[in-house]
């Protein structure tokens, strides 16, 4: 049986954890260094939806511009990304977060990313928030 390529390998996903980490981000801007550090790429996030916000939180922040829900809604409003991200699903995701404290549980688990999200070592978002949910 023949070996499956690096390219041919499935990259496992948590939609769930990537939408806890972007609520995170848009109850409180100061997450999004954090996440950055761990994540480095909008490559890490498996839904391409998310990827869209993330890109919109980075255009954000490389123009020192607050990240929050008002800003990354308008910023996508101004890269004509609504259509395929709405108000709404962007809205959902602080609902995906129950206390702005993950600040601090991002901070941690940047510092000891094998004890959270092991399971999502290739693709980082694990490491971000696999515990966010657990909260």
């Amino acid at each position: 049986m023949a070996k499956k390529s690096h390219s041919e390998t499935i990259l496992p996903s948590a939609p769930e954890i990537e939408a806890a980490v972007l609520g995170a981000i848009l109850i409180d801007g100061r997450y999004f260094e954090d996440a950055k550090t761990i994540l480095q790429t909008v490559e890490s996030f498996y839904d391409s939806r998310h990827h869209t916000v993330f890109a919109a939180m980075e255009s954000l922040a490389s123009e020192n511009m607050a990240i929050d829900l008002l800003t990354v809604i308008q910023r996508l409003r101004e890269q004509e990304q609504l259509e395929f991200v709405s108000e709404y699903f962007v809205t959902e995701f602080t609902g995906r977060v129950t206390t702005a404290a993950c600040r601090g549980w991002i901070s941690k688990h940047q510092r000891c990313p094998a004890k959270c999200g092991s399971e999502y070592p290739r693709r980082g978002i694990g490491t971000v928030g696999g515990g966010l949910l657990s909260r």
